[in-house]
């Protein structure tokens, strides 16, 4: 635990670069929801929350429940850079490659003693062609004459 004001300033900067190499990896995410928990974070995780990463189960940690999933990539950050699973693995994979699916969650499987995470790079509206990147159709359903349409591209 570190109060130091500068101390934290400079974790808060490594989490918006891991904030923003992952997004930049991704090639799509929600920027301005992750970067603006980051100082809140970085002062839980650095000054002021009970935690140890050697010990996830601990009985008295602290917790902290994330209500806005769309700051996902800051919370990952700073658990990796405190130690619960190494920074190299805050990567990015096609989640539309089943095989890359499968082997991410292989992967974190294999790993019991810390939490893991896979950030999967997706399409929006994937497997119907005018909802493709379209953020138009965040939190819109289609209409019964677009129902018809999309599923007679996906027979």
């Amino acid at each position: 635990m570190n109060a130091d004001p500068a101390y934290i300033a400079q974790q808060a900067l490594n989490l918006r670069r891991d904030v923003g190499e992952m997004l930049g990896m991704a090639g799509s995410g929600h920027t301005g929801g992750s970067l603006s928990i980051v100082d809140l974070l970085a002062v839980l995780y650095y000054a002021e929350f009970k935690h140890d990463p050697a010990q996830p189960d601990w009985p008295e940690r602290d917790r902290f429940v994330l209500s806005k999933g769309h700051a996902a990539p800051a919370l990952y950050s700073v658990l990796a850079r405190t130690g619960y699973f190494p920074v190299e693995k805050l990567v990015t994979l096609d989640g539309h490659d089943y095989g890359r699916i499968l082997s991410g969650f292989k992967a974190a499987r294999a790993e019991i003693e810390k939490p893991t995470v896979l950030i999967a790079k997706t399409i929006k509206g994937k497997g119907v062609s005018f909802t493709e990147n379209q953020v138009c159709w965040h939190g819109i359903a289609p209409d019964h004459e677009q129902v018809c349409l999309a599923l007679d591209e996906l027979k």
